[in-house]
């Protein structure tokens, strides 16, 4: 009876197993056939948009048709001062003013400081005018096999907007994404999936850098 009541158990134990194995399986095949889905339509999606190459830089991407190249004499050209590349905008056609911006710029490293230095003294909180003092502010992204240091600069009066910096040896590139008229005060506002910000990561995942 003994042993009986053992082969039971033992079988009993290498079925359960083995349905959890099964199910696992069937899961991730499940996930991996969704995850490639959505990546045949992002591909899809940016196979249609158009090329941005800087030479001078040496980086290109490829962004939406909804933005264009910013004119030099708008505000947002010279969003991070001296050291903004280049600016795009989607304008809103009731307001004929930006909904949207994607601004690059590119700050060197100081000799004796670090690419740390360069993220806490050009990094400012709207509307509080304040600065990360840590680095645990920034959440690390990896896209396209390259870390990003993101942060959410503001959260305020409609305008959402995020920093990603990419670190180089002797320079790091910022890339901003901004949008107006969102609904700040939700708190259901879902920020990571938020139109600009999925935009943003749509494009660096497009990011060359030319050597």
């Amino acid at each position: 009876m003994k042993i009986s009541k053992i082969y039971i158990i033992v079988v009993a134990f290498i079925l359960i197993v083995g349905y959890g194995v099964y199910r696992n399986s069937l899961e991730s095949k499940k996930y991996h056939n969704e995850i490639s889905i959505k990546q045949d339509q992002i591909d899809k999606e940016v196979g249609e948009w158009s090329v941005y190459r800087n030479d001078e830089y040496g980086f290109e991407f490829k962004y939406p048709a909804r933005f264009t190249v910013a004119p030099e004499s708008a505000p947002w050209s010279t969003y991070n001062a001296n050291f903004t590349l280049v600016a795009f905008e989607s304008i809103d056609p009731e307001i004929s003013f930006p909904n949207e911006l994607f601004i690059v710029s590119r700050f060197p490293i100081p000799s004796g400081k670090s690419f740390r230095d360069v993220f806490f003294d050009n990094t400012f909180f709207d509307p509080s005018g304040l600065r990360p003092v840590s680095l645990s502010e920034f959440t690390k992204k990896t896209i396209n096999g390259r870390e990003f240091y993101a942060i959410r600069t503001s959260r305020f009066e409609g305008t959402l907007a995020f920093a990603y910096y990419l670190v180089e040896p002797s320079f790091v590139y910022r890339f901003d994404a901004l949008e107006q008229g969102v609904d700040w005060m939700n708190p259901d506002l879902d920020e990571e999936n938020n139109v600009t910000h999925t935009t943003l990561r749509k494009v660096l995942n497009t990011l060359s850098l030319i050597q």
